[in-house]
């Protein structure tokens, strides 16, 4: 993964970042773009923002700190509902043209109930 030609391609789609995610292994994609291991246990969401100006950074539950190892930037920890909003919320500070992953086959729409409930 490189983190200059995805943050080049965001700056060309005039984009502020894309914010990766997953839960429970649904989102392959995240998996192959980040190369993070497929069979690693993810029993805990965890997300990875990727601005198209400045440092990735990540949020993880403190059961699983090390999903994300490996990946550059700073990776805050979680360990309630109310302290992971709140860490995403500083995870995406100042970023309001920001993308996420959608899969119209996904058992919640976490991507965009996450991005409309960030934004109010």
């Amino acid at each position: 993964m490189l983190i200059e030609e995805i943050q080049s391609a965001l700056r060309e789609e005039q984009l502020d970042g894309w914010l990766f995610f997953d839960h429970h292994q649904r989102d392959p994609l995240a998996y192959r773009i980040l190369k993070l291991n497929p069979k690693a246990v993810a029993t805990r969401r965890w997300y990875y923002f990727i601005p198209a100006h400045g440092e990735a950074r990540g949020l993880v539950h403190t059961i699983e700190p090390d999903v994300l190892a490996g990946l550059p930037g700073n990776v805050q920890k979680y360990s309630s509902w109310s302290a992971q909003v709140e860490g995403l919320h500083l995870l995406l500070a100042g970023a309001t043209g920001s993308r996420c992953n959608i899969r119209p086959t996904a058992p919640s729409p976490t991507c965009r109930w996450w991005m409309a409930a960030l934004s109010n």
